[in-house]
């Protein structure tokens, strides 16, 4: 496996790098500071209690994780070889959302320490300036309605003063205990102004929809999370080209979650000298029960390796005690994987059941459904194809 050294935010990208990478970090002194003549509808406190909301902390997220991470930007999957045939449909759904969190975190990894800059405050848009010798990064946020903002962070060459706006969107603090933010990220727009380094692939746009539903108290109770994928290619690049779709999750903290998305996935099984990549589908659910989470992921893949008109189907169980930081990333309890034909006929596949982290637990909870069947289709899954209701148990 190659590790491929990217580099890990906006102001990195803005440097003259080697091609071994380097970072650069905001100088807050040099943060653009004043005010315009005329006075501001917006509270400028209210704005940077907003403006926080684009902290990468608060629009991460990862399956049955317990703390979400910012993942490594790698290709989801590509580290996944230790048991020959393991589908590693959770590690590699828990990567897979790494990768989109790594992408946000190029652009919004910075933004907490511009924000510790003096905001320059003009009607009712406060704009926060970083001028520094690496980049020009300016973040812009309008208040639309009350406690309703626009958002634009846009960036230049150094000197320049030439903004070209890479992110867009709205952040809407209206309901305290109901947040919602919607934010488009543009990698064409952002290599317009710093090109990609050698190893950086990227292009295309991301979109996120996020909804954080909170308690009294302000504990998050529940969270809706779409990524819309628009020609993106990750910095690792994509070996079917620029993709086009949607990652969809919902996570209720100590209760469960879901999680659906598309993405092309190298599968060892049946046979794959060439690494070719299939069309996979996963659907992922989990529950969190007293002290431990259990959960089932469930793939369809077509192309690839595959003759025409099969279709890979996948299946991992996993229970885990609630307490573990690295979540769904340790051994599943049960995995299945097979190539079916047109009729539904299985041509091979295998399963392995193995001691569960929680040995009083089965390999797969049968909350979740009839496991899917070696030998024939009648228990195949049936992946929806957006987030339905009572996914997993106590969802509300």
């Amino acid at each position: 496996m190659v590790q491929r050294k990217i580099l890990g935010s906006l102001l990195a990208l803005a440097v003259v790098c080697p091609a071994t990478g380097c970072t650069a970090t905001v100088d807050v002194g040099s943060a653009g500071a004043g005010s315009d003549a005329g006075s501001s509808s917006s509270s400028p406190q209210a704005a940077s209690e907003a403006a926080s909301e684009l902290s990468i902390g608060q629009n991460t997220f990862a399956p049955g994780e317990v703390t979400p991470s910012t993942g490594t930007g790698l290709m989801p999957g590509q580290d996944l070889m230790s048991v020959p045939c393991h589908p590693e449909l959770f590690a590699r759904s828990v990567e897979y959302a790494e990768v989109l969190n790594y992408h946000v975190n190029m652009f919004l990894r910075d933004v907490e320490a511009l924000l510790q800059g003096t905001p320059r405050v003009s009607g009712d848009s406060i704009t926060w300036t970083y001028e520094g010798h690496d980049a020009e990064v300016q973040l812009q946020l309008t208040e639309t309605s009350p406690d309703v903002y626009g958002v634009t962070l846009a960036v230049a060459p150094p000197g320049r003063h030439a903004f070209v706006t890479v992110v867009t969107g709205s952040i809407d603090r209206s309901m305290p205990l109901d947040v919602t933010k919607q934010l488009g990220f543009d990698l064409d727009a952002l290599h317009q102004v710093f090109p990609a380094a050698g190893n950086d692939h990227s292009r295309g746009q991301l979109a996120v929809s996020i909804e954080r539903m909170k308690n009294s108290q302000g504990s998050e109770l529940k969270r809706f999370v779409t990524y819309t994928l628009a020609g993106f290619v990750p910095v690792y690049g994509d070996p079917h080209g620029p993709r086009t779709g949607t990652v969809l999750l919902l996570d209720e903290p100590g209760v469960g979650g879901s999680m659906r998305y598309d993405a092309s996935s190298v599968f060892f099984c049946p046979a794959n000298p060439q690494d070719l990549a299939a069309d996979a589908t996963t659907y992922v659910r989990w529950v969190v029960q007293g002290q431990t989470v259990s959960g089932r992921a469930d793939a369809i893949a077509t192309g690839g390796q595959l003759a025409s008109g099969d279709r890979w189907v996948g299946l991992s169980c996993r229970t885990y005690s609630s307490d573990l930081e690295s979540g769904f990333m340790t051994d599943d309890g049960y995995w299945l994987m097979k190539e079916e034909n047109a009729s539904g006929a299985t041509v091979a596949g295998s399963q392995t059941a193995v001691q569960d982290t929680i040995a009083s637990d089965a390999p797969c909870n049968p909350a979740f459904g009839a496991v899917t069947d070696l030998n024939d289709d009648t228990n195949d899954p049936v992946i929806p194809g957006s987030l339905v209701p009572d996914a997993f148990p106590g969802e509300f």
